[in-house]
């Protein structure tokens, strides 16, 4: 089964059934010099990823700035973030986060802290060293990912099998879930504090 066994609830299963992980969970690749290195690797604190897979964020572009505000201003200091949202309104997003700043931190721009991006190398992301929180829709991709890199997650599942694979993040103890269609910013930024800065999770997901 294309499964890690972590992930997995205790239950019978044939003597020829072998868990094996997920084919597309492997050790992070050194990511080249480009604009997403240089930015996650000036997270000296931490790093939170947000893949939504293909959504790419939660229902509206308002909605979005309204939770990466939140992020901005409540996250510990030197945490960074970075989000995968559609191609359509990455610049978009970028442009209009920068315009709500107003602070600065240490001569660092603000808009430095949440960066958005189309597209990421997902795997080689939740292994970096500074990954410590995922905020994810609980796809299997991201949440196999997440287990055998060892990053504790924040879910909001949306449909189908997401309601289950957050389940079982819970039920291990190496995550989080909110309601997709209920849960406000300051909700959401409590969840993520709460993983971050409680080491049971980190210590559950590895």
């Amino acid at each position: 089964m294309l499964s890690d066994p972590v992930c997995e609830y205790p239950r019978d299963v044939a003597g020829n059934v072998h868990f094996v992980g997920h084919p597309l969970a492997e050790i992070p690749a050194n990511m080249s010099d480009n604009t997403i290195a240089r930015f996650i690797n000036g997270a000296t604190a931490s790093l939170v990823v947000i893949s939504l897979g293909n959504h790419g964020s939660w229902n509206s572009k308002d909605r979005t700035l309204e939770i990466a505000s939140a992020l901005r201003t409540q996250l510990p200091k030197h945490v960074r973030v970075i989000w995968k949202v559609s191609v359509v309104d990455k610049d978009v997003l970028q442009h209009e986060l920068q315009n709500q700043c107003t602070r600065e931190e240490e001569g660092v721009e603000d808009e430095a802290v949440i960066k958005f991006v189309d597209w990421m190398p997902q795997n080689d992301m939740f292994g970096h060293i500074h990954a410590r929180v995922i905020v994810s829709h609980g796809g299997m991709n991201s949440v196999q990912e997440a287990a055998y890199h060892g990053v504790p997650v924040v879910g909001t599942a949306l449909m189908a099998d997401q309601f289950d694979n957050l389940a079982r993040c819970v039920r291990h103890g190496f995550g989080q879930s909110l309601d997709a269609k209920s849960f406000t910013s300051e909700m959401l930024v409590d969840k993520v504090n709460n993983v971050f800065l409680d080491p049971k999770y980190t210590h559950a997901a590895r």
